[in-house]
């Protein structure tokens, strides 16, 4: 018995290509910001606390495999680099002179 693959979010949006395009661009922009954001912090807690780069070196860390959790994600969702156009897409109907 041969088990049924499910069909991955990419193959069943339905969304405009501009959408879809949008929602990966703002995931890819939360990233970055998961990145920058503990080194901020690593950098404003080590100044406090007087040490030389202890918190921005775990901030760098912590960033960097939070910002690599969500790409791969991403990449398991959104299926990034495939040309995937599903047979549910909407296509515009052709004008009839």
């Amino acid at each position: 018995m041969k088990s049924q693959e499910r069909p991955s979010d990419a193959e069943t949006d339905v969304r405009s290509p501009a959408a879809q395009g949008y929602a990966v661009a703002s995931t890819i922009i939360s990233m970055g910001f998961e990145l920058a954001v503990p080194i901020v912090l690593g950098v404003i807690t080590d100044y406090k606390f007087g040490t030389k780069c202890l918190f921005l070196i775990f901030g760098v860390f912590l960033g960097f495999t939070a910002m690599v959790v969500n790409l791969t994600k991403l990449a398991k969702t959104k299926k990034l680099g495939k040309n995937n156009v599903s047979e549910k897409t909407v296509k515009p109907e052709k004008f009839e002179k």
